[in-house]
């Protein structure tokens, strides 16, 4: 899987996210072949967030490697995360 870089096209940015949330096992069919995903949303919002800061140059390394940890402990049940006027919010459990 590359690195997210700033000078990704939306294309990038929409395969990243999809393949990272494969990988994660945030997205997967059950025997009924419904779609689960009950993280998802969440996650979407922060990288997809993350992706735009990035093409605005209003990111540096350092916050997207925090918000690549905070969904690592989000996908692992460690914290909780709100979403509150454009920006996440964490929550320890």
């Amino acid at each position: 899987m590359k690195t997210p870089t700033k000078d990704w096209a939306e294309e990038d940015s929409r395969q990243y996210i999809i393949e990272f949330l494969y990988r994660e096992n945030l997205i997967y069919a059950g025997d009924d072949e419904i779609i689960n995903c009950p993280k998802i949303f969440m996650v979407n919002a922060i990288l997809t967030s993350c992706f735009q800061l990035a093409k605005e140059k209003k990111i540096s390394k350092e916050k997207w490697i925090k918000s690549l940890r905070v969904i690592d402990n989000y996908i692992k049940g460690l914290v909780e995360i709100t979403w509150k006027e454009g920006q996440f919010e964490v929550h320890e459990k």
